[in-house]
This record gives structure tokens, sequence and C-alpha cells, in this order.
């Protein structure tokens, strides 16, 4: 008794008798948690407040199944919040119903995004993520229904970010192709051989298989595609024993079911044909197609409806006549009926075929202009949503094990009717009831499998290779990098790419200032303080009052933390205001209201900074408009604003005489457009017009006299200017110190650059031969930049850049620049990135190779160096980092870039000799997790580590490399 009442859990009966109550069984330990306690819990409590504890519960083990189930209750809690009814009554109540939901909905979507990055960024195996989207969970204890991920993903209500993302599509994907993963980490060799068995016979085979049999199978067709079968049932029904006649309603019943069948056949239905086709291709243009006889055919065809059968009337009562039986032919004429629907079939047909390559064709312009972009996404985001979520419905509704397709479903009737008969006559036990499906499962595998497997591999065999991985796209050597970078609107939306950079924050170095730390401590809680409203309008009032500086120091630090909190409403009433205005089209809240309170704004006259970035949507007279009320203005940046032209330049020249930089890269100006502003603004110090595809000239005056004397920041790059077109604009700009040409047209510098006290040059990507660039370097002792990357690819061309053949900088080039850039004590930055020919031809009697040689006098006195894809570059080349002399110091270098080379652990030395190391790039080489660790331990400054595609660190490593330091290396005995 005492141990019970101490809560002992091994003090139980021995034996049963008619006194003792039975005991409960215990609930099994394995047991899936329910959905609907947690779900009820966390709209309760609000997911602000909501913890990952509140969310998924403590008896869900593994990893997988833990975001399985938490993505579950939050796309129930979204799903919730979408169709949670809005108050009747007062106008305050909706509105602040409405402003509640959409919180809640971005609240719900950014917990979900955040949970799933979280998985991926520690998930090592495909099986955890096909786990984490296919697990089942009950919803309610009383029903048996349950729930997965994937058929929220199927749905309307889905998370378009988790629904579009590579790694959901491509598990969606591979269960298509190769079916589920089985688990079979404790299974018995038998099991784990039957699972291997049944893999043989993927979900495609199903698919396949209904085809072949498109018109046995009604089980698994929607309502729309079910119509027709009714309908001929229906016809002969009403005729039996006889069967219709041409003269008879149901004749052309049959008739127009049968069409109605043919036409199925191409819009996206599970068993459609289209399967049988890529489907990111052809899924999309058969949902537009499908978008377009619901939306626009049939609305037009029920208005035409009338005159149209009055019309094919009118034509079988003219044709009746035409064959009459008289005429005695040995085969008789066909039915006036069928000849009617023929008719109305191939003029549908006909309607359809026209009206689809009409929307094609109003589409075809957004296919042109994204090569690169997702291909279920040519015909429209909304098309491509709609296509992915009925491939994902075909997949799960064919993804269950054990699926008869027809006409092999008749093989179960071997299984089903002796059981049900013996059942309802009683004479039939429990075991045989429930044997069904062990039955079952052995009569697929005798049946189903071998000709899913002889299918599925005469399909590979004839349109692909199973198993076999895609090709990744390698950048072309000298294409831009991130010393090259360009923004989204000039870079025409280029797909981004799968990053491995592991980060670290260290302590500052010195202790920040009261007002930064105010600044980033009111940053990070503006998210709690805004759910507050007495301190979120009390806060309100308080950044009305705050000096300009101050506030713009506040604005840009809550860029940064919390982008998605700054509305329209709160950007212009505290941060419309001088000295500089910075505002960019990745702020959510900046709309056309926005830009409007620039020009309309009291302070119009005291701006004297206005930066607007990659608004590509606004019209050319918006910021003409905008300027024209702004006469201050000393720096405007309107990068990526690809519809600026004639009129703002105009406007440009005629109100801001002050203007000192100008950046018009990637918009519609032309060489004439900026003759004004040049003559006008004498200021004039910095000049950027890259990446503007128009450019082929850059003579912009004729007067001998004219001078711009202050220029001393040209960025030219990107643009088809050749040397002929660039020397008039160069002779009028005699004190450049910074010019940017990098894939230009540019062949010689010497008379381009002569005379210049240049600082900066970038050339990478243009015709320029070794000997000239040498030539052009002696006369610039003071540069401080020079980046000659891929010299010799031109204007950035793949099929350029990966001609060996193509490159112009060699060891004897090298050699001779080493030799002038080491006198240079300003240089700081060197980039020779894709000089493919660079240590290819050493002399066998030289010590050190020529890079190496480059390394040790010129390398090591930079604070960045790039010499990522050169491919004969390894780590002996590295040794020229070890200090030789007490003369000469640690390395200076803070940002290292290797990739793409062949260095491997043997370099470890040789970089940790850079004590001041901040950045460090080694993606696609050859180090090991080994020869990493002892780098980060001779660098403590080291921040940045980017191992994309290093295949000597585990893929799960990559991203968390420095915990993985931490926890592996840096506590080790």
């Amino acid at each position: 008794m005492d141990d019970v009442e101490n809560g002992a859990t091994d003090a139980q009966p021995t034996e049963t008798t008619a006194l003792l109550p039975p005991r409960e069984m215990p609930q099994p330990t394995n047991a899936l948690p329910l959905l609907e306690p947690v779900i009820l819990r966390v709209l309760a409590k609000g997911i602000a407040s909501c913890t990952d504890v509140d969310i998924c519960p403590a008896q869900v083990r593994s990893r997988a199944e833990q975001i399985a189930f938490s993505l579950l209750v939050l796309l129930y809690a979204r799903y919730n919040a979408q169709i949670r009814k809005q108050p009747r009554g007062d106008v305050l109540e909706i509105w602040q119903a409405q402003q509640q939901q959409t919180q809640d909905l971005y609240l719900l979507d950014q917990r979900l995004l955040s949970i799933w990055a979280a998985f991926l960024a520690q998930c090592q195996s495909e099986a955890a993520v096909e786990r984490a989207l296919w697990t089942s969970f009950p919803y309610e204890k009383e029903e048996c229904r349950s729930k997965r991920v994937v058929d929220f993903l199927s749905s309307y209500s889905a998370l378009e970010d988790l629904l579009t993302h590579p790694v959901v599509f491509l598990s969606i994907r591979r269960v298509w192709k190769r079916g589920r993963i089985q688990d079979e980490d404790e299974a018995s060799p038998s099991t784990r051989l039957a699972h291997r068995y049944d893999a043989l016979c993927t979900p495609r085979f199903v698919i396949y298989a209904l085809e072949a049999f498109h018109l046995s199978d009604l089980s698994v067709r929607p309502a729309f595609t079910v119509i027709p079968y009714i309908l001929v049932l229906g016809a002969f029904t009403s005729h039996l024993p006889q069967v219709p006649c041409p003269d008879d309603v149901a004749y052309g019943i049959l008739l127009f079911a049968f069409s109605w069948m043919i036409i199925g056949l191409h819009l996206p239905m599970s068993t459609s044909p289209l399967h049988l086709f890529p489907a990111e291709i052809i899924l999309p243009r058969s949902v537009l197609i499908l978008h377009g006889i619901s939306r626009v055919f049939i609305p037009t065809v029920t208005f035409f409806l009338p005159a149209l059968l009055l019309s094919l009337f009118l034509l079988s009562t003219s044709l009746a006549d035409l064959f009459p039986d008289s005429l005695g032919t040995p085969f008789a004429p066909a039915p006036i009926e069928s000849r009617v629907a023929f008719l109305s079939l191939f003029a549908v047909l006909f309607l359809l075929m026209v009206c689809s390559l009409v929307m094609l064709v109003l589409v075809y312009p957004s296919l042109a202009s994204r090569p690169s972009s997702n291909p279920w996404d040519r015909c429209s985001k909304s098309i491509g949503l709609e296509a992915r979520r009925f491939f994902i419905r075909t997949v799960v509704r064919y993804s269950a094990p054990y699926s008869f397709p027809a006409p092999l479903n008749l093989l179960q009737l071997i299984v089903y009717l002796p059981v049900a008969t013996l059942t309802f006559t009683g004479g039939v036990s429990t075991a045989i009831a429930n044997g069904p499906g062990l039955f079952e499962r052995i009569l697929w595998r005798m049946t189903v499998a071998p000709l899913g497997a002889v299918l599925d591999n005469l399909v590979m065999s004839a349109g692909g290779h199973r198993g076999t991985r895609p090709t990744k796209r390698r950048r072309a050597i000298g294409e831009p990098t991130e010393d090259d970078r360009v923004s989204a609107a000039q870079a025409q939306a280029s797909a981004p790419t799968a990053t491995a950079l592991s980060t670290r924050s260290l302590l500052p170095q010195s202790i920040p200032s009261l007002t930064v730390l105010c600044i980033r401590v009111f940053a990070d809680s503006l998210k709690r303080i805004s759910e507050d409203p007495p301190v979120w309008e009390n806060a309100r009032s308080l950044l009305k009052v705050l000096p300009d500086p101050l506030a713009q120091r506040v604005f840009s630090a809550l860029k940064l933390t919390c982008p998605q909190l700054l509305n329209d409403e709160l950007i212009v009433t505290n941060f419309i205001r001088p000295p500089a205005i910075v505002l960019d089209r990745s702020l959510p809240g900046v709309n056309r209201r926005t830009l409007a309170a620039i020009r309309d704004s009291p302070f119009g006259s005291e701006l004297q900074e206005l930066h607007l970035t990659d608004f590509d949507k606004e019209a050319d007279t918006v910021f003409a408009s905008i300027i024209s009320k702004l006469p201050g203005l000393r720096v405007l940046v309107l990068r990526g604003c690809s519809k600026v032209g004639e009129k703002t330049c105009n406007v440009v020249a005629k109100t801001c005489p002050k203007l000192a930089a100008l950046n018009l890269s990637y918009t519609a100006i032309t060489p004439a457009f900026v003759v004004p502003i040049l003559s006008a603004c004498g200021d004039l110090e910095v000049l950027k017009v890259a990446g503007i595809s128009s450019w082929l000239t850059a003579t912009f005056k004729d007067d001998q006299d004219f001078q711009l004397p202050n220029l001393h920041t040209l960025k030219l790059r990107q643009t088809f200017l050749s040397d002929n077109a660039l020397f008039p604009f160069m002779r009028v700009c005699p004190n450049l110190r910074r010019v940017d040409l990098s894939f230009t047209l540019v062949h010689h510098l010497g008379h381009l650059l002569r005379g210049k006290p240049l600082e900066k040059l970038s050339l990478t990507s243009t015709k320029v031969f070794g000997n000239e660039l040498v030539s052009a370097i002696s006369q610039f002792p003071d540069i401080t930049t020079l980046n000659i990357g891929a010299l010799g690819g031109g204007q950035g061309s793949s099929a350029a850049i990966a001609n060996f053949s193509a490159m112009n900088l060699n060891d004897e080039a090298l050699r001779d620049l080493t030799d002038i850039l080491e006198s240079c004590p300003r240089l700081e930055r060197v980039n020779l990135v894709g000089n493919m020919k660079l240590g290819m031809t050493g002399s066998p009697g030289r010590r050190e190779s020529v890079v190496g040689e480059f390394v040790r006098r010129v390398g090591r006195k930079c604070k960045i160096l790039n010499l990522s894809g050169i491919p004969s570059f390894r780590s002996a080349e590295l040794k020229g980092l070890l200090q030789e002399t007490v003369a000469d110091g640690p390395p200076k270098i803070q940002v290292l870039l290797l990739n793409n080379t062949t260095v491997d652990d043997d370099a470890a030395p040789f970089i940790s000799a850079c004590t001041d190391l901040e950045n460090l790039a080694v993606a696609g080489t050859r180090f090991t997790s080994a020869g990493l660790f002892p780098i980060i331990d001779a660098c403590p400054r080291l921040q940045k580590l980017d191992l994309t595609s290093c295949r000597g660190v585990r893929v799960g490593d990559r991203r968390r490399f420095f915990e993985v330091w931490e926890n592996e290396w840096q506590k080790s005995p």
C-alpha cells in the first residue's frame, strides 16, 4: 500500500477474481496523437503566443513526424482563419476582423515556412522529407478520417510558398516515378524483399494502365467525366432489349456522349492521357485551356446557343433529302443524325483549337520574356499553382498501396465475392472476414506488380532513364558573380541557386553607442510592440518627433528586421522626410501612394538624396512628377526602374542643377537622354548607366570644349559600347578614378584610359589582351581595385566563356602583371575569377608556379582576393600566404574566394595564416570537415563560410558548419 501511495507503478494485482475490477488495457506507446485538440488549443491561444511544444506534442518521436504534425496543425489553423466568418453590422468591427484575419494568416505563413526551412537545414535524407509530407494523423478520436500534408497541398487552402517549394515538388515527383519509400530499418529480410518487389510497380504505371483502358473505369473519374457514361447507360437502358436506332433521341445522346469523351481527353482530369507527357510542360497549358473554356468559351457559346441550335436544325433539314435510299448503293448512307453530330464535333474541336491558339498567343510574351523561369509558371502564376495541385492530387490518388487499375480490378471479385457471401449467410469467422487484405495483397503481387514493372521499364527505355540525375547547370566562368552582382530587374529574374552559406555572429570589437543599442532594441521589439495597441500608438507618436537623421537610421534598421510591418501609412507618416529617402520594391508596404507622398511632401526642397530601386512597373511620368518637386537633389538613384526614359531625364536636367551622383542603370534611357543632364549638372561626380543593351554609342556632345572635370566614377557595365564609341566620351572625362567596363566590347585600353588617375578598373569578360592590360596598368600606380576576371569571354556569353582558347590572360601576362602590382602600395582588391589559362604553361625550371608567385608577392597584401574558377589552381599555390620574414607580417586577406578549384585539406595551414580572414568561399572544392576545422580555429574573425557543393562535408552540416565545429572539434578532448 505504501508503494502505491508513493506512486510506484509495479504494484499490480497478481490474480484476477470477481472482486478485482478489470484493468484497462494500456494505450500503445506508438499511438499517433489527435490533431483536433492541438488545433483548438492553438486557435484559442493564438499563433503569436504558441511555442513549438504547443504545436507539436511530446509523444511524436521522429523529427519527420514532428514536422508533419506541426505543419498539419498550422495548415488546419490557416484554413480556419481563411473561412472565419466576418461579423455583421458595425463597419469598424468588420474592418478590425479583416485586419486580424490578415495578421493571423501572415503569422501562420511565417511560422509554416520557418518550420519547414529549419527542417530542411537539418534533414539528410529524402525518406525524411517524404515522411514529413505523407505521414497521416487522425483528426478526431471518434472518426476514422486522417490528414496528410500532401492532402493540403492538393487543395486551394495550401500555402503557395510551400506548394511551390523545390524540395516539396521534387519529393512528389519521386513518388510519382518510383513509389513511396518503405521504412525497412526494423523489417525482416523477407519484408524488405517484398517491399522492393512492390516498388517495381509505381503510381505512374497505374496511370498508364488506366490510359490503356480509358473507357473501362468509372470509379476514379470526377463528375464531369462520368456524365457521358451515365448518358450511354441511360440510352441503352431505355431501349432494352433493343438498341437505339438512328431515328431515336437516344442515338443522338450516344453520339453526344462520344463527342464529350473525345473532348474530355484534352482536359486536366485524373486519368487524362496528358500524364503520358512531361507534367510541367503539358499540364499548365491544359489548365489554361480549361480556364479559357469555362470562363471565355462556355459563356460565349451559351449566349449564341439558341442561334446555333437553330442553324443545326436547318442544316439537318437541308441535308435530309440529299442521299435518298432509292440510289440502290450496296452500302446504306450514314444517318443524318451522325452527319450532324460529327459536323458539330468537328466544329467544336476546331473552335477549341482556335481558342487555345489565341489564348496561348496572348500569353506568349510572358513565356518568351522569362526563358529561365519555372516551367510550371510559364502560363502565369495562378495557372502554374492549379496545375501543381492537379498533379499532386493525381499522385496522391494513385499512390495508395496495392491498387488495381482497370480492367484488372475485376480480379478483386475473386476475393470479395466469396467473403461477402459467407458474411451475409453468417458462415464466416472473424479471421476470414479480416482476411481479404492479405489475399488481395497476394493477388496484386501475382498479377499487377509484374505488369507494372514491365510497362514502367518499357516507358522509361522509350522516353527516359530510371534513376538518372539531371545534370546540374554550372555557371559559365566569367558570368556575374557575387562580386559582379546585378539586381533582379536587370538579371531578368534569373533562377536562384541553392547555396550552402554558413554564418556566425561575433562579438563587436568595440562597445556600440547608446543610440545604436536603442535602435537595435526598438527594431527587434517592433513586432511585439505593434501587437499592443496602446503601446503602439505611443511608439508611433514618438516616431513622428524623431530628428530627421535619426529617423533614417531607425528606418534602415526596421527594413532589415521586420519589413513586413512597414505598411504604407507607417512609411508615409514617419519616414518620408529629408535629408534622404531610400525605398525599393522588396518592401511590401511601398506602393504608388508612397511614391506620391514623396512628390507631395512639404519637405521636397530639403531632400538631398532619393533612392528608388527596382520599381519596374511605374511609368516614366511617375518619376518625372516626383523629381520635379525636388530641386535640392544631390544624389538620385533610379536603378532597375526599367520605364525611366526621356521625360525623367529632361526633368532632372531642368530641376536638379546641384546633382552630384546619378544612377540610371537598367532603365530605358539612351545617350541622347543623358545629354541635357551632363550639360546642366556641372558638378556631376558619379554616373552609372549599366545594363542598358540599347547603348551602342557614348558620343554625348560634339563640342570640343565640353568637359566633365568633376566626374570621377563611371559605370558602363553590360552595354554594347566599343572602343570607337567610348573614346569621345572618355576624352571629356580627364579625372576619372573609378571605371567599370565589364561585359562590354572593349579591346584596347591604351588610348581610352591614358592620363587618368585610376584607382579602380573593372574589365571582367572583355576582349582585352594580356599585353595591353599590362601596359595600361603600369600607368596607374595608385590603383586599389582590379577586376580582370575571364578576360576574353566578352559580353558574358556562356558559349564564349566556356571556350578555353578564347581566354586572353596567360602565365606570361600574369608574371608581368605581378611585377607591376607588387609596387602598388594601395592595392586592396584583385579578381582573377575564370581565367582558365593560368597555371597551364608553367616553366619546368621554376621553383613555383606563376599563380603561386602572384599569391606570394601580391595576393597576401590584398584584403579581397578572388581566385575562383581557375582549373589548375591547387593547394600548393597558397604556400605564399605563409610568413617568410618578420617584416612580411601576416596576410591582410579578409575575403578569400577559391570556388571551383582543386584545393583540398593541404591548403588548410596556408589559409590558417590569414588571421584577419572574415569570409572564405570554397564551394565546389575538395575540402573536408577535418581540413576546415583548423582554419576556423586559427581565424577568429571568420564569419562566413561558403560550402556549396563541397562534397567532403555532409549536406546537413554545410549551413551549420560553425555549430558542427563547436560540437565536434572545439569540445572534443
